[in-house]
């Protein structure tokens, strides 16, 4: 259940305790829920059931203390992507049957500009059915509402997502005190063969080149423009980014001076997003600076503020004075804005977009769900893009900014920015990385830029450290991101090898062949240590806890003969070299 304001943001909630009941094969949980922030205050009871013959509803029933307004209010039901992308489905919108192959690439969500909505993939629904792999049908019934689906691998979600509140009511809704909502969910598996749990051996398994190599990854130049000391310059340059985004706006042009002065220290080519705005002369001063300047540029990407996606003509007028340097564009947002407004490849030497993984989710979980959807986005991106090279740009765990906002925010009940996540320090954030840069990498994106260089949104933290407990950071020091990306931008060109692990949630592997030698990095997804054995790598090898860095005096190498079960702590990375 989730309540979305005005500005898309999902609002947090506190859930009581559950009650528990479990008698002859069927079970009932039942809980209160209260969701308030600003001015919103609803709170709403749960009932869960389940009965002998496998049948299971939902149910929820809530009343608003306030009167408020919203974008979406109610159940939201996710359906993984790797056992319904490409699955027949088949239901009822009133009046209607509707029905289809849900869809293998990612399906846009296209906007109805005059009319003030976004298309679902089907009409809005009083029940769905789906079939699943193994020959089972799974059907949902709907009460209070009707339910519609969007691809949420639009940004980069690990689902489908059927939600209640049609499209076509717009996205303005109020509720006076009082007011009541109830929705139930019910579903059912057809066809289904019960088959008992076994624990299985969590394995990685390595094998041999799939065709990619590993990519140039840069990083964004710091958003704060504090300059760096000496010791941040040291470690930026021994990282090695390949590039340094730096976005320049007429608007800031101080930005542009900032972020030439911090590639030129480090040694990095310049990845320039250039936003128009409709200021030609500015366009002009920035081009002649370009090309008196020492600093490489690997790609100018064209944007405006004001367009989803890059308008061509633009992109023609910057590549007409910059020859020799890959000129192109795409979308300052996500995946979603290019993927209903697809440009002409031909018309552009790069194709471009961000990501991050916090649009509706905010647990590990969810966010290590969104790391085969990154590879969904690569895959759909290159079926529209034919052979032009896919930039990934930036990638970072929150939002940069709200693209749909319609009001003011507020501050978070953290005291945070909203674009900072204390994870940016963390072994999960590590963690995280790795499988993105894997996930983004063997599916062929030609360049990745993560993060920033300093500061909260970066890979090393401010010399003085974090002025709040909400960030608890080590003055000057690396975060656990830096080491992860460090071994990544030292690798590049690097062949890629087949790494699959048996349980994508729990455990992920990057594997390349380097200077004749196999390298791997492996991660713990999960807050709980467990023991993984690694396949494909045998022999004598070097292995090497990430968490050591951080760590001095504890021992860094192990000499192992032959890799087999490795024991791996919350988050833990390790490096092997064999």
């Amino acid at each position: 259940m989730a309540v979305r304001d005005l500005n898309w943001n999902t609002l947090p909630v506190v859930v009581g305790e559950p009650a528990v009941e479990e008698a002859d094969g069927a079970f009932r949980v039942s809980f209160d829920a209260r969701n308030t922030e600003g001015d919103v205050d609803f709170s709403w009871s749960a009932t869960i059931e389940g009965t002998a013959d496998g049948t299971v509803s939902y149910e929820m029933d809530g009343t608003a203390h306030s009167a408020f307004a919203f974008a979406k209010l109610g159940l939201c039901l996710h359906h993984p992507v790797r056992e319904s992308a490409g699955r027949l489905f088949r239901g009822v919108a009133p009046g209607t049957p509707v029905g289809g192959e849900l869809p293998r690439l990612i399906g846009p969500q296209i906007r109805l500009p005059d009319e003030g909505w976004d298309l679902p993939l089907f009409d809005p629904v009083q029940w769905l059915e789906i079939d699943l792999p193994q020959g089972e049908r799974i059907r949902f019934d709907f009460e209070g509402d009707l339910f519609e689906m969007e691809d949420q691998r639009n940004w980069t979600d690990g689902s489908f997502k059927t939600a209640c509140t049609p499209a076509f009511l717009r996205y303005n809704h109020t509720i006076q005190p009082g007011g009541r909502i109830r929705q139930k969910l019910t579903f059912r598996v057809a066809g289904a063969t019960r088959v008992p749990r076994r624990a299985e051996p969590l394995v990685l398994r390595v094998g041999g080149p799939i065709g990619s190599v590993v990519p140039p990854v840069g990083l964004g130049s710091a958003s704060h423009r504090e300059p760096p000391t000496d010791r941040h310059t040291a470690l930026l340059r021994a990282l090695g980014p390949a590039h340094l985004r730096v976005d320049v706006r007429p608007s800031d042009t101080g930005a542009f001076e900032y972020g030439l002065g911090e590639a030129r220290a480090l040694g990095a080519a310049l990845e320039l997003a250039l936003f128009i705005n409709g200021d030609d002369s500015f366009v002009s001063d920035v081009i002649e600076v370009l090309l008196r300047s020492d600093v490489r540029t690997d790609r100018v990407l064209v944007f405006d503020d004001d367009a989803e996606v890059t308008p061509l003509d633009q992109v023609e007028i910057v590549r007409s004075r910059l020859t020799g340097i890959p000129v192109g564009g795409g979308t300052n947002i996500y995946f979603n804005e290019l993927n209903r407004h697809r440009p002409d490849p031909e018309r552009l030497d790069v194709v471009a977009y961000s990501i991050n993984p916090q649009i509706h989710a905010f647990d590990e979980l969810s966010l290590v769900e969104s790391l085969a959807a990154q590879y969904e986005t690569v895959r759909s991106a290159r079926a529209f893009s034919e052979q032009t090279p896919i930039a990934v740009t930036p990638i970072t765990l929150r939002p940069r900014f709200n693209a749909v906002a319609t009001v003011e925010e507020s501050s978070t009940a953290s005291g945070l920015p909203r674009q900072v996540d204390p994870r940016q320090m963390s072994l999960f954030g590590a963690a995280w990385t790795l499988g993105s840069v894997k996930n983004l990498a063997e599916a062929g994106a030609a360049s990745l830029t993560y993060f920033e260089t300093t500061g909260w949104r970066g890979v090393v933290e401010h010399q003085a450290g974090s002025a709040t407990d909400a960030f608890p950071s080590l003055p000057g020091e690396p975060f656990p991101i830096y080491h992860v990306l460090a071994d990544v931008c030292a690798w590049r060109g690097a062949a890629i090898l087949d790494c699959q692990a048996s349980d994508q949630l729990a455990v992920v592997g990057f594997a390349v062949r380097a200077a004749g030698r196999l390298k791997l990095l492996v991660a713990n997804l999960e807050a709980a240590p467990k023991s993984v054995r690694i396949e494909g790598v045998a022999g004598p090898a070097r292995l090497q806890r990430l968490s050591d860095e951080t760590a001095p005096g504890r021992s860094t190498h192990m000499q192992v003969d032959e890799v087999s079960a490795l024991e791996l702590a919350p988050f833990e990375i390790i490096r092997i070299d064999a």
